[in-house]
């Protein structure tokens, strides 16, 4: 590391240090989180019932000039744009001006005809089928301009990957086309109408769009590792996009996401039943849940406990515990990539709200079932080797069994060390997967223990999986 950077570390830790006063386990964490991934700025807060229990900064928005974060520092939120996206689409249908369940082609005209299936809900819960892969049109150079009229055309070129709802694949393309189907149905900029009917509504005072040609005051710096190293993230880019920017251009601080979460949860925004709609798996065409909800991309049940997070590749997340009332924020300036596997939603909340109870808390024991772990054992076998349709797994579970998730099972099974019992627990009430029991293990894979979740059926059947690092 060069000697600049040393310096501006060495700076970070004492920043750090000097306000370390009246420390609480939330702070530890944070210390922790910045020196074993070494982002450079943090911010942080924890809200419960509308209270907030917890909300601090920590290290530096800019490493150059050693500028401290703080609660009026604008951070990059990249995708986490596209649960904004979603709110204001959830507006609309609200109003009437437009139904999730129309076809895209309703408002983009000129859509191709493979398109004419795919829903505005798709869209939201990424499952619309469509190809996303605009980056490779200028991959090689990041200085290039372009507006949403140029992701348009390419996207209507692009042959689907999948029929409309048959399968989630995270797509970047389709939150910009929302963003022009909220010009159309609206008759404004998507940038003025998310302005007036989101970020002020909710009191965002700080937030703001990107434009390219504005002088931002209070933003970060947003970083990466490269070779251990930190470095300036290249897929910041400050380049000219116009109006195509419903996928990643929004820019808030910590006090901006906590008015946003009280003006979510207290109604300001969306009805509630467009709440329950955000943070609830959306179905496949074959009735088997998906990840994702409306703007959540992910929607997970953890000991009996559903979360719903969105997050952007820039660091941050935003997680909301709807059973609990309880939400997480966490922005940071570095690169999602180097970090993801350090961080646990549910593990950070714990530390400020006892009743919502992470994995690692849990401690190996002996299995009171051992043939329970061994059909769980080979389950994971079956998936991994194609053995379809595995009499171990529910129907719904086999058909959604993709070339991809039997690659990543191979993977898992390859370099997994170890395969200890933890607990089984009834699931939550809000559950999808027809799952009635979690059986929780703990096995070992580089760089770490992982922590996995098996779904059980009332037949006892494989329903539902999910890991988490520890």
């Amino acid at each position: 590391m060069g000697k600049i950077l040393q310096v501006a570390f060495t700076g970070i830790l004492l920043c750090i240090s000097s306000t370390a006063s009246g420390a609480d386990p939330a702070d530890d964490w944070a210390r922790g989180f910045m020196a074993k991934t070494q982002a450079p700025g943090v911010a942080l807060a924890v809200i419960r019932d509308g209270k907030v229990m917890k909300a601090r900064t920590y290290g530096y928005a800019n490493l150059e000039w050693q500028q401290p974060v703080t609660r009026d520092t604008l951070f990059w939120l990249d995708s986490l744009t596209k649960l904004f996206t979603a709110v204001s689409i959830l507006q609309l249908a609200e109003q009437g001006k437009l139904s999730l369940d129309d076809a895209i082609a309703k408002y983009l005209t000129d859509a191709p005809a493979a398109w004419r299936g795919v829903t505005i809900r798709q869209l939201l819960a990424h499952t619309s089928g469509i190809k996303d892969d605009y980056w490779q049109s200028y991959r090689g150079s990041m200085l290039v301009d372009y507006n949403e009229n140029d992701i348009q055309a390419y996207a209507f070129s692009q042959p689907m990957v999948s029929k409309p709802g048959e399968q989630y694949a995270y797509n970047n393309e389709g939150y910009y086309l929302l963003g022009v189907v909220i010009a159309k149905v609206t008759g404004e900029p998507y940038t003025k109408w998310m302005t007036e009917h989101v970020l002020k509504r909710a009191g965002m005072k700080t937030a703001r769009m990107f434009n390219a040609w504005e002088v931002v005051p209070h933003m970060v710096s947003s970083y990466a590792l490269k070779d251990g190293h930190v470095v300036h993230n290249r897929d910041d880019i400050m380049s000219d996009r116009g109006e195509a920017i419903a996928g990643w251009g929004l820019y808030a601080s910590l006090d901006d996401l906590i008015a946003f979460d009280a003006a979510l949860k207290s109604g300001k925004l969306l009805s509630q039943s467009s709440l329950d709609a955000m943070w609830s798996n959306v179905r496949l065409n074959n009735g088997y849940p998906a990840q994702s909800g409306l703007g959540f991309d992910h929607v997970l049940y953890e000991r009996g406990q559903r979360y719903a997070y969105k997050d952007g590749q820039a660091g941050v997340r935003y997680t909301v515990f709807p059973d609990d009332g309880a939400s997480l924020i966490l922005l940071t300036n570095l690169k999602e990539a180097p970090w993801n596997p350090f961080y646990s939603a549910p593990r950070v909340a714990n530390l400020v709200i006892p009743q919502i109870r992470p994995l690692h808390a849990l401690v190996p024991q002996s299995d009171p079932d051992p043939a329970r772990t061994a059909r769980l054992r080979q389950a994971m076998n079956d998936i991994a080797n194609g053995s379809s349709p595995s009499p171990l797994l529910t129907p719904q579970m086999n058909a959604i069994l993709t070339p991809d998730y039997r690659a990543q099972m191979k993977q898992l099974l390859g370099s997994m060390s170890g395969f200890q019992f933890l607990a089984c627990e009834n699931a939550s009430p809000h559950d999808p997967y027809g799952v009635v029991q979690y059986c929780y293990y703990r096995t070992k894979i580089p760089p770490g223990p992982l922590d996995l979740g098996f779904g059980l059926a009332p037949d006892g059947k494989l329903a539902a999986g999910n890991g988490q690092p520890e």
